[in-house]
C-alpha cells in the first residue's frame, strides 16, 4: 500500500480515479490508484462512484499509439482473464501488473 496524501481541494473540485486497466491501455502513463479517504466531519462531501467495465471478451493491452517511442509493459489479455488474475490476487494491484508484466518484474 502507498503512501496516504492530504489533499486540499477547491470546494467544486472533481476527482477521478483512474483503475488499472486503464494503467494497461495507457502502457503505464496514467497510474491506477488505491482510493481511501478519510473524511472531515466539519465538512459535508457528496461522492458518486461510477463504473465502467467492458465486457469479457474486450481486449486489454497498451494503446498502439502510446507504444511508439516506449515498449509495451503489459501483455494482451480479454477483461475476464483480467478480472479473474485480479480476483486470484485478492485486488493486489502489484500483483495483479506484476501477472501481466512483459518484463516479469
Amino acid at each position: 500500500m502507498g503512501i496516504g496524501l492530504g489533499l486540499s481541494l477547491f470546494s467544486t473540485a472533481f476527482v477521478v480515479n483512474v483503475g488499472y486497466v486503464l494503467q494497461i491501455i495507457s502502457n503505464s502513463k496514467f497510474k491506477g490508484a488505491e482510493h481511501r479517504v478519510v473524511t472531515n466531519s466539519r465538512a459535508a462531501r457528496t461522492t458518486i462512484a461510477y463504473l465502467i467495465y467492458p465486457s469479457n471478451e474486450s481486449l486489454i493491452e497498451p494503446a498502439k499509439a502510446l507504444c511508439n517511442r516506449n515498449p509495451p509493459l503489459y501483455r494482451s489479455l480479454n477483461f475476464k482473464e483480467f478480472l479473474k488474475i485480479f480476483k486470484s490476487k485478492a485486488a493486489n494491484a502489484e500483483a495483479v501488473l506484476q501477472n501481466i508484466s512483459l518484463s516479469g518484474s
